[in-house]
């Protein structure tokens, strides 16, 4: 699209540059998505849920024996470089999942709804984490299938809402036109 953001409206400016600049918005939006689910997480136990602080969780598991670490260097480590650390493979994580729902997933589903499309990737990832991340990674802590271990039926849902909370804000800050608004915009309406 080589016409100049300039002519829509402000409100399609955001959406105009997912669609003419989709990697650089992708990882825009894997920032903001991954940051907001990440605090959000650290909130679960107000509504009676597992707290899921998965920056911590991805430093415990970058200073593992089987990382080369000494055995139970993590808690050796320095509390701050282990957060540094976790945070950093914790992020990076994010924005490799909404690069891989920006350049295959998204384009792939034919749905209207790019919500619906973010929201069911975001379930794939939630079952990703909950029957292998969580509990093959953590196998020490015996999480069991599909993290039931992790505080029961509360576990699990912890990971989907969290998952759920990155998908939503993935599709609003994700969210290039479809053929049918570009015409619309070129046509000179609004969308």
């Amino acid at each position: 699209m080589a016409t100049s953001n300039m002519m829509y409206g402000s409100a399609n400016r955001w959406r105009v540059m997912a669609t003419t600049r989709p990697l650089a918005m992708a990882l825009v939006a894997g920032i903001l998505a991954t940051h907001i689910a990440t605090v959000m997480g650290y909130w679960f136990h107000g509504i009676g849920l597992k707290d899921l602080d998965f920056p911590t969780f991805n430093g415990y598991l970058l200073f593992r024996p089987e990382m080369g670490a000494a055995d139970f260097a993590v808690f050796g480590v320095p509390l701050p470089i282990r957060l540094l650390f976790g945070w950093t493979a914790h992020l990076f994580t994010g924005v490799v999942w909404a690069m891989i729902y920006a350049i295959v997933v998204q384009p792939m589903l034919k749905w209207k709804s790019n919500m619906a499309k973010a929201l069911a990737w975001g379930a794939v990832l939630a079952l990703i984490s909950g029957l292998w991340w969580v509990p093959v990674l953590f196998d020490e802590f015996d999480l069991g299938f599909a993290a039931w271990n992790f505080d029961t039926w509360k576990g699990i849902v912890a990971i989907f809402l969290w998952h759920g909370i990155w998908a939503v804000n993935l599709a609003l800050f994700y969210n290039p036109l479809s053929d049918d608004d570009i015409a619309t915009l070129n046509a000179g309406g609004a969308v």
